[in-house]
């Protein structure tokens, strides 16, 4: 079967020079692989349109002189064209607009195979989805954990004791802060505080709530500032003013303007509102809804031995830890001479080892290495998808070689028709991204309930402009690997002899 004489005398009159009756060939060996699945009246209009708009293409191209590079094509005709030079320079009008028809076409292609493209994008959808999640969970909780001024700075400082009765790692005392204040030069500000739980009733609302009882210095050294009112200062009584969250003062006061100065009971005892912190301060966790307000005293009535409290400290910019670490064991070793204490406490304080980490390690340490784990995992399953979908591509590129020949009898440039075939895997690769975020969406939240209450400001995870960032470039990247080797194979010249042999036969 033969394309109308007509259509072939205008592909002799416009083709380049030597490859009129290749194209040709190739028109008649597509012409009849129509007749056989559509009929002949179909096959003919469809024939007859297309060479129409292939030699009116072809002969632009040839007036404007651009031939010697690679031809140009017409919409229907579906051949890739390479990138044109004119006078040196890159014809960036051009391009776009052969990028534009090579999506239009990819777009038409993957209509006309609904059930590739569905489970295409499915497949994507899911892996990128997965990825997405787990991403921005770490972003959150494990890229910007602290919300600090110079969060660099911030240190926790625990203790251990070998060989003593104490746990493996425990909080150090009253005396450590003082000691520790006063004498460490590489430490600006020390913070001292103790966590727990315990009724809380503010008129008609009473719930037992988690609380931190701390000195004024916690503030100072996380450089925290209020939204309302002011933080406890060393004027106040001790136990007499607290500070609540952003959430406590919405939910039980209807975010009220005038909540300072009002009284509510902490633990049975009446105490006065003097400010609520920033949405973002949510220290140590989450979870914490009120700070009580506490003092030391006077150094000479601490006693000795009163483990358990937790301390946050800002040390000084370049600080080395592990000579800070050594400095704070020669410290703790001149606290039985300063303050005291029966035998056991000199013992404990002769075994005593600093152990001083980053604030950020100390607060997402024991989570960080899973979530990495769980990226990994999905990251993972992100390459096994591509491979499923790099084995689809491929078996779709076995049935397009008749197509791709055709192209290359043009005089199609490689570069070009591997574009061809890219423009396809970069729409899906979108569409599965889309997919993915949309997957992402709604499992956020699920993922967020059923996670442990131990990571820290996993309720702020969501998907911000970094998470939809990553989500581009991860879809744009499985592009990569699932597209361009069966692009490779199918732009490979070997192709059109292929074709040209199949014909002969």
């Amino acid at each position: 079967m033969t394309i109308p004489r007509w259509a072939a005398a205008l592909v002799r009159l416009v083709a380049p020079p030597g490859r009129a009756e290749d194209v040709i060939g190739d028109l008649n060996e597509m012409h009849g692989r129509r007749v056989a699945t559509r009929g002949r009246v179909v096959a003919h209009v469809i024939s007859a349109f297309g060479a129409l708009d292939l030699c009116v293409a072809l002969a632009r191209q040839r007036l404007k002189g651009r031939m010697t590079v690679a031809p140009v094509t017409g919409a229907r005709s579906g051949v890739s064209t390479g990138r044109y030079r004119e006078r040196g320079k890159w014809d960036m009008r051009q391009s776009i607009e052969d990028w534009v028809r090579d999506f239009t076409l990819a777009a038409r292609g993957l209509k006309r195979a609904p059930g590739f493209a569905a489970v295409t994008i499915t497949t994507l959808a899911l892996a990128i989805g997965a990825n997405t999640a787990i991403f921005s969970v770490i972003n959150t909780v494990l890229l910007d954990p602290l919300n600090f001024p110079d969060s660099d700075r911030l240190i926790s400082i625990t203790a251990s004791a070998p060989g003593s009765d104490l746990p493996e790692e425990f909080g150090p005392g009253p005396e450590f802060y003082v000691q520790y204040g006063e004498e460490a030069e590489a430490i600006e500000d020390l913070g001292i505080y103790r966590g727990g739980q315990t009724t809380v009733q503010a008129d008609d609302q009473i719930d037992r709530l988690f609380i931190v009882q701390a000195v004024p210095s916690l503030f100072t050294t996380l450089g925290a500032t209020p939204q309302i009112g002011r933080l406890p200062s060393d004027e106040d009584d001790a136990g007499s003013v607290v500070v609540i969250s952003d959430g406590l003062w919405r939910t039980w006061f209807g975010a009220d303007p005038e909540i300072v100065g009002r009284s509510i009971e902490v633990s049975g005892r009446a105490v006065t509102v003097v400010g609520v912190t920033q949405p973002e301060f949510r220290f140590p966790n989450a979870r914490i809804s009120v700070w009580l307000h506490q003092r030391l005293g006077d150094p000479s009535e601490i006693r000795p031995g009163n483990f358990g409290f937790n301390f946050v400290a800002r040390v000084a910019p370049g600080t080395d830890l592990d000579a800070l670490r050594t400095q704070l064991d020669v410290l703790a070793s001149r606290l039985p001479e300063r303050f005291g204490g029966p035998p056991q406490y000199a013992r404990i304080i002769e075994q005593h080892r600093a152990i001083v980490r980053t604030l950020e390690e100390s607060l997402v340490g024991d989570v960080a290495g899973p979530l990495w784990l769980l990226l990994g995992t999905v990251a993972i399953v992100l390459l096994i998808a591509c491979a499923n979908v790099a084995n689809l591509f491929t078996v779709r590129a076995e049935g397009r070689r008749h197509d791709v020949s055709i192209r290359q009898a043009l005089g199609a440039g490689r570069a070009g028709l591997i574009r061809r075939q890219m423009t396809e895997a970069l729409l899906l690769a979108f569409l599965g991204g889309v997919g993915g975020v949309a997957l992402a969406w709604i499992g956020l939240p699920i993922l967020v309930r059923v996670a442990p209450e131990n990571i820290p400001n996993l309720d702020l995870t969501a998907l911000d402009s970094t998470a939809l960032l990553f989500t581009l470039g991860v879809a744009m990247s499985t592009a990569v690997v699932f597209g361009l080797v069966p692009a490779l194979q199918l732009s490979r010249p070997a192709v059109i002899g292929t074709v040209r042999q199949s014909r002969e036969l």
